[in-house]
């Protein structure tokens, strides 16, 4: 009998950042031609077809970081070469420590934070869910493809709204600075030559009403720490279609900029009592999307996100 199986994973306490993990793919029904793979059986559909190896073989995967110990699961389905068709489901697994991959390459010139997905996707981008299996800071993986390029990409299946912004919203891509290798907890954003960069695509993507924006996370001198959206119709972010991307690149504004919108104040500070635009001590960046009447449903592609710094 065909099988998908996680190798053994260490025990270990539960972490909130994504870790990765390996899965072993075991054919019984014939040599395979292609497989693809993705975190949900209902997003194989999406994921991008590759050449099969053979019929046993093993592929590296992200597990989900959560707060609390929680049961993942990931799904592959492989083609044969009559074109019939298999979909396998790992047994789902509670996660603990693993050992990490190497850390990602340093960015390349002119750049504070770049994450591109040409051969995968990088350990330091990743989907934030502060709401299972409970509140925190839990982070989600990407799924990724190869075609167009490389590009990352999530579902409905895969986000989440983030219940304690205002309004809620949902974290479509994080990136914290000192997930970045080498790189200290914050960045200094306070040259005129820094910029958020987001390259993007879609599949059947129904955003419900609502629209993309850069988000940032900063501390003040005071020390208060808060997430501020900039936010307006000039300030959205463009997604294409089809198979096309398209490229947003807004210069970061200063803090007394009318465009940005607090959402959120750390450490129980109300939001009316946190300054009304962030500081350019920032801890982390992020693709928000926000005014939808529903969840959006679809594929969003993320070609490239990054904060360039000439």
């Amino acid at each position: 009998m065909s099988s998908l199986a996680f190798l053994p994973i260490l025990p270990g306490l539960p972490v909130d950042q994504v870790v990765g993990a390996t899965v072993r793919v075991q054919l019984t029904n014939g040599m395979p031609t292609h497989y693809r793979l993705a975190q949900f059986a209902a997003d194989l559909g999406y994921g991008s077809w590759q050449a099969a190896p053979g019929a046993t073989f093993d592929l590296p995967v992200w597990l989900p970081g959560f707060q609390q110990a929680s049961p993942a699961c990931w799904a592959l389905e492989a083609k044969y070469a009559d074109d019939s068709t298999e979909i396998l489901v790992t047994p789902a697994i509670t996660r603990g420590a693993v050992v990490m991959p190497p850390p990602d390459l340093p960015n390349p010139p002119g750049y504070v934070m770049r994450a591109t997905f040409a051969t995968g996707v990088p350990y330091h981008c990743q989907q934030y869910n502060d709401t299972m299996p409970a509140p925190g800071n839990n982070f989600w993986p990407f799924d990724w493809s190869s075609e167009l390029g490389g590009y990352a990409w999530s579902t409905e299946r895969t986000r989440a709204i983030d219940v304690g912004e205002t309004p809620d919203d949902i974290i479509a891509a994080h990136v914290y600075a000192r997930w970045m290798p080498g790189a200290p907890n914050v960045w200094d954003f306070s040259p005129n030559t820094t910029a958020l960069k987001a390259v993007l695509g879609s599949k059947n993507l129904d955003l419900k009403g609502g629209k993309l924006y850069f988000a940032v996370l900063c501390t003040h001198p005071d020390g208060k720490r808060g997430r501020y959206h900039l936010y307006g119709s000039s300030r959205a972010v463009g997604v294409g279609t089809g198979d096309a991307f398209v490229e947003t690149s807004i210069a970061f504004p200063s803090g007394s900029n009318a465009d940005w919108r607090c959402s959120f104040g750390a450490d129980g500070v109300p939001i009316g009592q946190m300054p009304p635009g962030p500081s350019f001590a920032i801890e982390a960046v992020e693709l928000i999307i926000r005014d939808f009447s529903a969840p959006p449903t679809g594929q969003l592609r993320i070609k490239e996100f990054a904060v360039v710094q000439p």
